[in-house]
């Protein structure tokens, strides 16, 4: 498991060097202009930066983080994690899918419908809906079209928001209100 290690860096001291990302090298659909623009692009380093991301560990998927997570909380150990922070270089929906025995792709699809507010069918309910997975406090629906926009809107107007999030409370009630 590849990650990065949290250094203590003073963050005023920290100079970012892009990288390529791994799916992104080597692609020989690429056009040759933009891969020697991109590689020029890519080993050049800016100035020092704050961007205090680079300090975070760093793993290629959603499923590489939750490995480490229960890594670390692991029996022998301290089974807690306060406040943990990672970066993710692959969201996309297929690496962002971290099966569990709770929840198997099949669970997670159908609350995906159902706290999405999309149609799934009684056949769905039936055979995913359980009080095992959260019973109604996992019923997260109630005003989600509109915070989606809410964050839309908000990376529109500022690109670097660290604000622009879906907040989820535990219960329904007070969902759609809800603004941390």
């Amino acid at each position: 498991m590849k990650h990065t290690q949290k250094t203590n860096h003073d963050p005023s001291s920290i100079s970012i060097k892009a990288i390529k990302p791994q799916n992104q090298r080597n692609n020989n659909n690429s056009n040759d202009d933009d891969d020697e623009r991109n590689n020029k692009m890519m080993s050049q380093e800016g100035p020092p930066s704050t961007n205090l991301n680079v300090a975070y560990p760093q793993f290629s998927t959603a499923k590489e983080m939750y490995a480490h997570l229960r890594q670390i909380t692991a029996p022998g150990g301290e089974f807690v994690v306060h406040n943990f922070c990672g970066v993710i270089a692959d969201i996309s929906p297929s690496a962002s899918l971290v099966e569990t025995d709770l929840f198997p792709a099949g669970a997670l699809h159908y609350y995906t419908k159902k706290n999405m507010g999309w149609e799934y069918t009684s056949e769905e309910y039936d055979a995913w809906q359980l009080p095992e997975r959260g019973g109604e406090q996992g019923d997260y629906r109630d005003g989600m079209a509109s915070k989606i926009a809410n964050v839309i809107d908000c990376l529109k107007q500022e690109p670097w928001s660290k604000r622009a999030v879906v907040p989820i409370p535990y219960s329904i009630d007070g969902s759609a209100t809800i603004d941390w």
